[in-house]
Order: C-alpha cells, then sequence, then structure tokens
C-alpha cells in the first residue's frame, strides 16, 4: 500500500472535521509530522495514529473503511489509465505508469501495465491469477482487472473465473456498470480464445449473456458483433466474418 494514501485519507478527514494540524500537539505530535504524514513523506506509528484519530473523532475501523474505499478508487483510476494508453498504443506513457507503480508497491498494477506492450513471465502471470482466485467480492475493480489481464491468462483460467463470476456471483450483473464490464469481459475473452484457436469456447463466450436490445446497450452488441466478426473469419466464412468487422469498426469510430 502506498504510504501517501494513508496520509491523504487522514488529511480529508482532518479537513473535512476542520481540525488544524497544529491541534494534535497537545498529544505530542508536531504539525511538522503531520504534514509530513499527510504529504506521503514519511509514516506515524500505530499507536500515534491512533492517538490522533481520537483527536479527530473517528474509530480505527472508520479510518480502515474509508482508507480502503480511497485505495480503491486510486486502483481504479490507474486501470482506466492503462485501458486509455492501450488503446492510443502509448508504451511511452505505460512504461511510465510501471514505474510509478514500482515506486509506489502498487505491484498489480505495474505488471498490469507492463502486459500491455510486452508478454509476461510466468512469476508475474502467477501472481494476477492469484490475485484473481482469491477475489471474494466482485467488484468493477476487479473485474477491470480480469479484462485488462485476459491476453496473458491460461485458457482454463479465463473460463473458470468467467463462469465463476456469471454463476457464483449473479449480483454482479444486476449492477449496470458491472454488467456492460461482464460483456466486455466476454467478448475480449472470445477474441483472445479465437487468436489461440479455441472454436467452441470462443463461440460460448460470444452467446453465454443475452443483451437486452435497447439503446443504451449497442455499444456492447457492437463489441459482440466485432467479437463474431473474429470468429467468422477464422474459423467459418472470411468474406462474411471480414464484413462484420467492418462495420463493426466503423460505428465504433
Amino acid at each position: 500500500m502506498e504510504s501517501n494514501i494513508y496520509g491523504e485519507t487522514f488529511r480529508d478527514l482532518r479537513i473535512q472535521k476542520g481540525i488544524k494540524r497544529e491541534s494534535f500537539e497537545k498529544i505530542g505530535i508536531s504539525k511538522a509530522a503531520i504534514t509530513r504524514f499527510e504529504n506521503g513523506q514519511s509514516m506515524m506509528g500505530f499507536d500515534r495514529v491512533r492517538l490522533a484519530l481520537d483527536i479527530l473523532g473517528i474509530s480505527l475501523e472508520e479510518y480502515e473503511h474509508f482508507f480502503n474505499d480511497c485505495t480503491k478508487k486510486n486502483r481504479e483510476t490507474k486501470l482506466v489509465e492503462i485501458e486509455k494508453y492501450r488503446i492510443q498504443g502509448s508504451r511511452l506513457e505505460l512504461k511510465k505508469l510501471e514505474e510509478e507503480a514500482k515506486e509506489s508497491g502498487e505491484r498489480l498494477i505495474g505488471i498490469l501495465a507492463k502486459s500491455i506492450y510486452e508478454c509476461l513471465p510466468e512469476e508475474e502471470v502467477e501472481y494476477i491469477t492469484s490475485y484473481l482466485y482469491e477475489v471474494k467480492n466482485w467488484g468493477y475493480t476487479e473485474l477491470y482487472v480480469l479484462y485488462l489481464s485476459l491476453e496473458q491468462l491460461n485458457y482454463k483460467d479465463i473460463m473458470y473465473l468467467i463462469e465463476l463470476i456469471i454463476e457464483d456471483h449473479k449480483r454482479v450483473l444486476k449492477i449496470e456498470k458491472h454488467r456492460v464490464r461482464m460483456y466486455y469481459i466476454l467478448y475480449k475473452g472470445s477474441i483472445e480464445l479465437t487468436r489461440r484457436g479455441k472454436k467452441l469456447a470462443a463461440y460460448y463466450l460470444i452467446n453465454r449473456l443475452d443483451i437486452p436490445n435497447d439503446k443504451e446497450q449497442m455499444f456492447a452488441m457492437n463489441l459482440r458483433n466485432l467479437a463474431y466478426g473474429y470468429y467468422l473469419y477464422h474459423f467459418e466464412d472470411k468474406k462474411e466474418g471480414s464484413q462484420l468487422i467492418r462495420k463493426a469498426l466503423n460505428i465504433i469510430e
């Protein structure tokens, strides 16, 4: 975890409570120490953090809740950046993200950024796979990690994780934002498995979830057509597949 996230969370809560940095001097924590902590320049010991939280009138449990929420939002922001630079084909920006992640201790983000521009070594693929298998509650961040890492994962892991989410975590699909990301996972997964020659599995993913016939889901339907066109081109009819791919790309453009 990044030390500045601890400090930033503390700073946001302190400002929200209207408490000045000098207020902590009465418990032996100087204004300078609070400033360094909030700016990510140093960490405070556990006992001192608890004393400081008492001044804020916030329990350790509440602080952990705010911290975890802040961490998750920060990670999601980085995942969106990775996707943006992937689309732009900006290897330089991806490498920059990778280096920043190394410095801040966010190994997962660093590996995902690296995975966009080169094939990962087995150890790093295993790190992502272990992370995904340990997910208990699938939220948008976890789905995004799976989406970005599909090209690097083992065929069996891709199929298992997708089925796990759909069958064991059906509540995820009730949230529109999560459901749309699941469509992205299915169609990107189908394209990847088509590339690997897995005909049955690729077709299965294309048809795994129905898409509601409404305007809000038109982009997801177009991605489905793109995946299906790619499938047709590789396995059945090159001309028909090429036409469907071209049509889908024109709509996206």
